[in-house]
């Protein structure tokens, strides 16, 4: 039981630094698309004309802002259900090691309620 639970900890370590590195990784392009998106704008302001959202390089580019935030929120809730997964981990390998200081019930209960609705929440889209 020991080793099970230091192996699911260092996992959850693991994808923790993954999926940060991840998240970064698409908070970086989003930024640069919205850039984009501004000198776009600035530069048919420069010309005196409206903007149009309906061009297709600039809905392209929405498009895909929109689909970066939507994969950085599940990157989220990756992170927040790894972190949970930590915590029950980390109160195994305590448990393994007969530590009397023990996570509260009530930290444990929270944490498997967030790993179970954020499994549920990525299993089952709604669509």
């Amino acid at each position: 039981k020991m080793v099970s639970s230091i192996a699911e900890l260092v996992h959850c370590s693991s994808d923790i630094i993954l999926n940060v590195l991840r998240l970064h990784n698409l908070l970086e392009r989003e930024v640069e698309l919205i850039r984009e998106l501004r000198r776009r704008r600035r530069l048919f302001d420069e010309r005196g004309q409206k903007f149009d959202y309906s061009d297709e390089v600039n809905v392209a580019l929405v498009d895909e802002v929109n689909a970066l935030r939507k994969r950085r929120f599940l990157r989220t809730m990756t992170i927040i259900d790894d972190l949970a997964n930590a915590v029950l981990a980390l109160d195994d390998a305590r448990d393994a090691y007969d530590l009397r200081r023990r996570t509260s019930p009530v930290v444990l209960g929270m944490c498997g309620l967030v790993s179970g609705f954020v499994g549920f929440w990525k299993r089952y889209p709604a669509r």
